[in-house]
């Protein structure tokens, strides 16, 4: 299963990773909708959920936090990589939450929303659903001594 907000990703998704169609399921979905996400349940419980550079781009977390917690095996793993918040805080202010706009993709139309959140922020709403913190993985861009992105695995 992947899921998008953008129909137009999913299509671009499909079209790029035609060779798995018959493996994943594409869905249009809004990730800070829970009702939504719950209409992704399957039969089975999953096993791991990842968001790869999604939750800088999610107004609220919660919903999604809470959903991949419900849709999860109870050995169940959520893993997500996101901009670490340490290093990429807008107005020299890191504990406070808000909305910083920037360029995603060069050429872009309009800037994208990146919603700054503090570590303890992200982790705090992780772990109010009921996750554990089991990995925290801190990434530089080559021949950076800076982190830029970190990696969180949660564990139910």
């Amino acid at each position: 299963m992947a899921f998008d907000y953008s129909a137009n990703m999913i299509e671009l998704a499909k079209k790029h990773r035609a060779d798995v169609l018959d493996k994943v399921d594409f869905r249009v979905c809004d990730a800070t909708d829970y009702q939504q996400l719950l209409n992704l349940k399957q039969s089975r419980p999953f096993n791991k959920a990842f968001a790869n550079m999604a939750i800088m781009d999610i107004s609220n977390i919660e919903p999604l936090f809470k959903a991949v917690y419900e849709m999860i095996s109870s050995n169940g793993i959520f893993v997500f990589a996101t901009h670490h918040p340490c290093y990429t805080y807008p107005n020299n202010d890191y504990f406070t939450t808000c909305i910083n706009k920037g360029v995603a993709i060069e050429g872009q139309p309009v800037l994208q929303n990146y919603y700054h959140r503090s570590i303890s922020e992200i982790l705090n709403t992780a772990f109010a659903t009921g996750f554990v913190l089991d990995g925290f993985y801190e990434v530089p861009f080559k021949n950076e001594k800076t982190p830029i992105i970190m990696i969180i695995r949660l564990h139910k």
